[in-house]
């Protein structure tokens, strides 16, 4: 694959990619022993986490296809009900 067709992604396109938050990619990242695809910072960039695209790609493969839970996995289950405080009306 050629350069040019495996771009590098920022944290947020690959949060996006995975249909995670930012923050949850961030913190598989730093998790011992790391998880997630593989990341690269950058210091002619201030030190920004770069991840290519293919990287990720390979990483949900190989972990059922996406890491996060989309909208349409929570509307398919029915809600939880609330539980209340104790000595709330």
């Amino acid at each position: 694959m050629a350069p040019d067709d495996d771009p590098f992604l920022t944290r947020v396109e690959a949060a996006a990619l995975m249909h995670l938050s930012p923050r949850t990619l961030a913190n598989l990242a730093s998790s011992n022993p790391p998880q997630g695809p593989a990341y690269m910072k950058t210091a002619a960039l201030r030190g920004k986490t770069l991840y290519r695209r293919s990287a990720v790609v390979a990483y949900l493969e190989a972990n059922g296809g996406g890491a996060g839970r989309r909208a349409s996995d929570k509307a398919s289950q029915p809600a939880k009900p609330r539980r209340r405080k104790a000595g709330a009306r």
